[in-house]
């Protein structure tokens, strides 16, 4: 077994003099840096054997943290988070920030570590108001792990006209789910709705997911409530108890994989024609 103090003072020497072990078993340390993510939760870092070598790991501890503000890993993050990590000659094994000792100094490693650490939490925890495009994906990321059958940005014809659904689930009253970051996104997703439901009377179920970054005016908000059959206000934990209702109430039907058929009310759609936009902005029963 190597001695703690010579690790310690290897990266004192190589770091900063606040670098501290503190052992949790056989040749295996909790290394303490000082740093700290946002809410000033110490970062966390492993120093353990691995064979011949050493590695560091932070034991998922940094995507755990993050998940805490339900954060989804959608593919572009996961994309991303390669990148940086690969920058800093980490890698992302089962859920873990790992570096490999082996043939480099450990003062070294712990740097890359810190690093990778601290710009993956940069990264993943991106602000939604400034980074939209974000909002949109943890949508269809929820979407996609409910549903699984599911296509995004789907392009629906109306006569001369098409709309994209951000998340369209098929069958037989498929699901069309609107990721709203946007003044601009909410006029076009109930303008969707009204012209497919009105015009096309094409049988749907049409859920709105509201980023309360957007800041919506009061009637904007109203908007696009009376014209979704159901619309949450921030994404919604995959568990969250209204949203696993919505999901029990549209199990998709007419799919082989739809489960117990629910019953719903369906929505009262009728008319046809064109209307002008501020028909839009008229109440109408949800159900």
């Amino acid at each position: 077994m190597i001695d703690k103090s010579e690790l310690e003072e290897s990266l004192k020497s190589s770091i900063c003099a606040s670098i501290r072990l503190e052992q949790r078993g056989v040749d295996r340390y909790m290394v303490h840096t000082g740093y700290t993510f946002g809410d000033g939760d110490e970062i966390h870092i492993i120093l353990k054997r691995d064979g011949d070598g050493w590695i560091l790991t932070d034991e998922g501890h940094t995507v755990m943290w993050l998940s805490y503000e339900d954060l989804i890993l959608t593919d572009s993050r996961m994309e991303a988070l390669a990148g940086v990590l690969a920058y800093n000659s980490a890698e992302y094994r089962d859920g873990r920030i790992v570096v490999d000792c082996h043939d480099r100094p450990l003062g070294g490693c712990l740097q890359s570590m810190i690093q990778a650490i601290l710009q993956a939490a940069d990264l993943l925890f991106l602000k939604r108001e400034n980074v939209r495009s974000t909002f949109a994906e943890d949508v269809k990321g929820l979407i996609g792990a409910t549903y699984g059958d599911c296509r995004f940005d789907e392009r629906l014809e109306n006569g001369n006209e098409s709309y994209v659904i951000d998340a369209y689930v098929p069958g037989s009253r498929p699901i069309l789910a609107f990721a709203v970051g946007s003044k601009e996104k909410c006029i076009m997703a109930a303008f969707t709705i009204l012209a497919l439901s009105k015009e096309k009377e094409m049988p749907f179920t049409s859920l709105v997911i509201v980023d309360r970054a957007a800041k919506l005016s009061r009637g904007d908000l109203d908007l696009i409530t009376n014209r979704s059959d159901k619309l949450f206000m921030g994404s919604p934990a995959i568990d969250d108890p209204d949203f696993r209702r919505f999901v029990e109430r549209n199990p998709v039907e007419g799919r082989a994989d739809a489960g117990n058929r629910a019953v719903y009310a369906k929505r009262t759609r009728k008319g046809r024609g064109r209307f002008p936009i501020s028909q839009l902005y008229q109440r109408e029963n949800p159900f």
